[in-house]
């Protein structure tokens, strides 16, 4: 089975994009993603680390602002080292698959809320990618887990529509339940997809690519064609973002009404 691990960025009201992003990982490798990033924790933390959850807004703050939210030990400095350790370990793990939805809020053709705008597509590509893997005679079912927030009881009813009745792109086939959701302090691994939701939030709306191009090798692709990562709302055909190039690169007729 494979988890995919979910969280956003971007939801205050000011921010122009919204972005739901994800890890995913085969069951076994779960653990080993998570021990790695507790590793980097305790490096720097070695009494706390076990406690500590790594939130990328907060660990990015300027070390000239007061940091009541971290611990009195973890300097400024030491935030952002800490902050780069944990996008090298995510980078460096090589049985993981990253997804991610950018949504400009304002954007052209949306009709739904962002998030649920984003939840639809980026399922939509996880069943993708199990999919794929059936294909090629490796059967596996998928499990979401979502990091909790004010939209639970929506994603709940919109999960249990998706599931009986699909999306725009057809039936989703490989999930084994219903998803989960859980506090992002119980577990690294919404841990680590609120880190990945923040690098490509800051790229997308700032600018600040640089924690964004880490990662970027590491979103779901067939090929040369990238499939995990998606940029809704915007003129995709001038946009000229990997995502949208991709997008245009492999448009064709008989592909269009594909996510």
């Amino acid at each position: 089975m494979y988890l995919l691990y979910l969280d956003e960025s971007g939801n205050h009201g000011d921010a122009e994009h919204f972005v739901l992003a994800g890890v995913a990982v085969f069951e076994r490798n779960a653990y080993w993603l998570k021990k790695d990033l507790n590793e980097v924790v305790q490096h720097f933390l070695p009494e706390t680390h076990a406690d500590f959850v790594l939130h990328a807004s907060q660990l990015r703050v300027s070390s000239n602002t007061p940091r009541t939210d971290l611990p009195d030990q973890l300097t400024g400095p030491q935030s952002r080292e800490l902050l780069d350790a944990s996008y090298r370990a995510i980078a460096a793990y090589p049985y993981l698959t990253l997804f991610a939805t950018i949504v400009r809020k304002q954007g052209v053709g949306l009709e739904e809320d962002p998030y649920e705008t984003a939840f639809t597509d980026i399922v939509s590509r996880f069943d993708l990618m199990l999919a794929r893997r059936r294909d090629n005679q490796d059967v596996q079912r998928g499990l979401v887990i979502i990091a909790e927030s004010n939209y639970r009881e929506r994603l709940e009813l919109l999960s249990d529509q998706i599931l009986r009745d699909g999306t725009q792109w057809g039936e989703m086939r490989n999930f084994a339940d219903i998803p989960l959701f859980a506090p992002a302090k119980r577990t690294r691994l919404l841990q680590a997809a609120d880190l990945v939701a923040n690098a490509v939030w800051g790229s997308y709306e700032k600018g600040l690519s640089r924690d964004f191009q880490r990662l970027v090798a590491k979103f779901d692709r067939e090929g040369d064609r990238l499939h995990g990562l998606t940029h809704l709302g915007v003129q995709r055909s001038t946009c000229m973002c990997q995502a949208c190039i991709s997008w245009r690169v492999y448009r064709s007729p008989s592909t269009e009404s594909t996510p």
